[in-house]
């Protein structure tokens, strides 16, 4: 008995121990060359979740940290040489070791001890460094990474129409985005020409690291934007076995997978689909949209210097009409316009990248491809002879660059490199059009340019007095030539930021940079048909900016921020006569014109933002925004552009308790943005409203209307159940839970009879009756979201 006894005692610590062993997780860090890390460093760590600090030491040129507690962690990890390491809200998960590759930074001084507190940069108005856990648990978002972006300063919450991205004041396609440093067109599905943002987030967030959101001083190396460049990092593959995430979201579930191919290899692989068709169905919502996206990362570490990364992301999109729904005013109105159509986005790219000392060298190569078809008929039939327009267009990009860093005793870094794009566009198009007698006309047209564009760069930074004082210069110059057009000018983009450590907790940042990029593509395609030369310039901005930061603690920092910003040679409508930055978008692109470089613009506002990083359970964050914007359109007459909000606010607070609850909400409010109201008289023409089957904008009257005020809040309560090797979350996202008014351009349709045939209107020959309908959207959307880890 007593040897039973004993045996089943052994049995049983053996399974508490690989229970435990099982039920947590661990960190790595690495691999850094050898002369920078040799085997066995002592590495002092601090969590968040221990009380006292450990100290491991580094193997193969990897730091492990095992038997870490699941959940969301935060890391400071100090070694003899360099700068202190942070790492904040870190997620562990049970039986899985989590990738960071963090560069290590040499430290002019050693440590005289571990408990060195060093300035670590944290969240400001001008450039945000957001991690994957403040994305994912942003409540209102559902998993969508460009929602969760619009809680944050300087980003506009709602436009009043569509689902366009406007920083700053600036129209939706200033923006550049990248992947891992590759240049992508959208990270949104449903994406139209000549503008971004989407219904839909195009990049899963299972992938993200970090994101790097800069709207001022933008690194010389991220050319072709005009108010903000999205950085996206990628994080590493686990390293221990393969594992995955199954989920499901507001719209759409997938599946990702990712583990180590072999030793010094990781691969990352997600695919997604769309049900969000189906029940909008039950909703009576006019548009049916349907998606999928296809999502890869491979990163290979040829040795302890060298490494090569081959990642892509690819979007099918497609969009029908629900022709078979209810019969409503503003049912018949969209499906009366709307094509229906698909929209395809493609990214890949291949890096190499060499460490030797002080230096490091990378090559990079990429392809960016989109394309957009949409066709229309009358009343939908479907019928040959029915047709309205016939939409197609490509844009295919294929980018390369060479880059050099350089680091001087940590005190001064000099970068600079080589940019070179080809750039073919083509489009075709069929579509009907009354001319001025209000007769049907068709029209045809059928072109392609290729824009070639090269540009060289550089950017020094420099430091003194132990960081107190540093300033960064930055320097692009830019050639586009597009063909079959002669223009080669080029262009000179320099930049430069001046930061103060003024006080022990205050730092003081002065900027300036010039930006330049072309108009949209579709823009471009237009005026190639038209024999139109003089808008092939680049955009021009400038930028002012002060700032000042306070921080209390690595947990705690608020900012202040102040700019201005002037446009030149900005598009302007050479049909409806106004700025780029006011036109309607359609439904496949916006501004399907020639345009001319004689717009004018600014904008200028004042941005408060504060943070609270997870410490105790508790996090916060609060933004203030004053933004104004101005465009001029004909006879060069200013007026607020399309992205003028006035005031805007946000508010996020957050509590994670107990095992692994979490409770969260966030408050907007902002005042409205001005619309073009319609031109009754033009729209209510029978030819008129015949073939298009929508409104006329009033362009003598150019945002002379603003919508109204509006609040959203967004509640969401989370929790994670824990196994072995596994977790199982399961999540309730409330967006606009009071059901709140949220204002959108109105519709303008015509009356109908019992028939929903059009009313003719007796006191006004060869016009409708017309109605114009409030589109406010008002009814809280709940999301039940479910996420396997394995």
């Amino acid at each position: 008995m007593k040897t039973i006894t004993q045996i089943v005692s052994f049995c049983l610590c053996c399974y508490v121990s690989i229970f435990k062993a099982q039920n947590r997780g661990a960190l790595q860090l690495g691999p850094y060359a050898n002369e920078l890390l040799p085997n066995q460093t002592p590495v002092h760590v601090k969590v968040s979740k221990t009380p006292n600090g450990i100290t491991v030491f580094s193997k193969q040129q990897r730091i492990i940290i095992d038997s870490l507690l699941p959940g969301i962690c935060n890391f400071s990890i100090y070694i003899a040489g360099f700068e202190p390491l942070y790492i904040y809200e870190m997620q562990i998960d049970p039986g899985k070791t989590t990738r960071v590759e963090d560069p290590l930074i040499p430290q002019l001084q050693n440590l005289d001890t571990v408990e060195v507190v060093a300035s670590q940069s944290h969240n400001a108005a001008s450039h945000l460094a957001l991690t994957w856990n403040e994305l994912y648990r942003m409540p209102g978002t559902a998993l969508d990474i460009t929602k969760a972006m619009q809680s944050y300063p300087g980003i506009l919450p709602k436009s009043g129409f569509g689902y366009h991205l406007s920083f700053r004041g600036g129209a939706s396609f200033e923006t550049a985005y990248f992947i891992d440093g590759f240049p992508v067109s959208t990270i949104n599905h449903f994406a139209i020409q000549g503008a971004s943002g989407g219904p839909n987030a195009l990049f899963n967030m299972d992938f993200v690291k970090q994101l790097n959101l800069a709207q001022s001083a933008m690194h010389s190396e991220f050319g072709n934007a005009l108010s903000a460049a999205v950085r996206i990092e990628q994080r590493e593959a686990r390293a221990d076995r393969w594992g995955g995430r199954l989920t499901q979201g507001g719209t759409d579930y997938g599946l990702m997978l990712e583990g180590p191919l072999g030793k010094n290899a990781g691969l990352q692989v997600s695919a997604r689909n769309s049900f969000s068709q189906y029940y909008l169905k039950a909703f009576n919502v006019p548009v049916l949209p349907a998606y999928s996206d296809l999502q890869y990362r491979l990163h290979i570490h040829l040795n302890a210097n060298s490494d090569v990364l081959l990642t892509g992301i690819g979007g099918w999109d497609q969009y029908q009409l629900n022709t078979q729904g209810r019969a409503s005013d503003a049912l018949l109105y969209n499906i009366g316009y709307i094509p229906q159509g698909r929209v395809i986005t493609q990214m890949s790219g291949l890096r190499y990248r060499v460490y030797k000392g002080a230096h490091m060298f990378q090559a990079q190569v990429s392809v960016d491809y989109s394309s957009n078809t949409a066709i229309k008929f009358k009343n939908n039939s479907q019928h040959p002879t029915d047709l309205i327009f016939n939409f197609n267009s490509t844009d295919f990009k294929i980018h390369s660059k060479l880059q050099h860093d350089y680091s001087l005793h940590n005190q001064v870094t000099i970068s600079s490199g080589v940019v070179h794009s080809s750039n073919p566009l083509q489009l075709n198009l069929w579509q009907k059009e009354l001319n001025k007698l209000y007769l049907q006309d068709t029209v045809s047209l059928k072109t392609h340019m290729q824009i070639t564009y090269f540009a060289l760069y550089s950017k020094v930074k420099m430091s003194a007095f132990q960081d107190k004082i540093s300033a960064h210069v930055f320097l692009r110059t830019e050639q586009w030539a597009l063909w079959p057009s002669t223009n080669s000018k080029i262009w000179m983009s320099p930049a430069a930021m001046l930061s103060i450590k003024i006080f022990e907790n205050y730092k003081f940042q002065l900027s300036y940079d010039c930006s330049r990029q072309l108009p949209p593509g579709i823009a471009l395609l237009y005026n190639a048909v038209n024999q139109r030369t003089e808008a092939l310039v680049p955009i021009t901005s400038q930028q002012f900016q002060g700032h000042i930061q306070y921080q209390k603690s690595t947990q705690f920092s608020a900012s202040l921020t102040a700019y201005y910003k002037y446009y030149t040679k900005y598009p302007l409508l050479l049909n409806d006569s106004i700025s780029y930055a006011n036109a309607m978008a359609a439904y496949v692109s916006l501004a399907n014109q020639p345009v001319i470089p004689e717009s004018k613009g600014y904008s200028y506002g004042i941005l408060g933002f504060a943070q609270y990083r997870l410490k105790n359970g508790f996090y916060g964050q609060c933004n203030i925004n004053f933004i104004r914007s101005w465009f001029t359109n004909k006879n060069s007459v200013l007026s607020p552009s399309v992205w003028d909000p006035q005031f805007y606010s946000t508010l996020s607070l957050g509590r994670v308790w107990g095992k692994a609850w979490h409770m969260g909400f966030r408050l907007r409010y902002s005042s409205g943005t001005p619309y073009t109201p319609y031109d009754l008289l033009t729209s209510s023409k029978q030819a008129q409203w015949d073939l298009y089957q929508r409104g006329v904008y009033d362009f003598n009257r150019v945002n002379s209307k603003r919508l109204p005020a509006f609040y959203q809040l967004d509640l969401r309560l989370e929790k994670t159940y824990t196994f072995k090797s596994q977790t199982f979350t399961w999540f309730l996202d409330l967006s606009n839970a009071t059901g709140a008014a949220l204002p959108l351009m109105p519709y303008l349709t015509v009356q109908r009879d019992a028939n929903n045939q059009p009313l003719l209107d007796s006191a006004l020959p060869g016009h409708y009756k017309m109605l114009e309908l409030p589109s406010d959207t008002g009814r809280p959307l709940p999301t039940l979201g479910l996420i396997w880890n394995f």
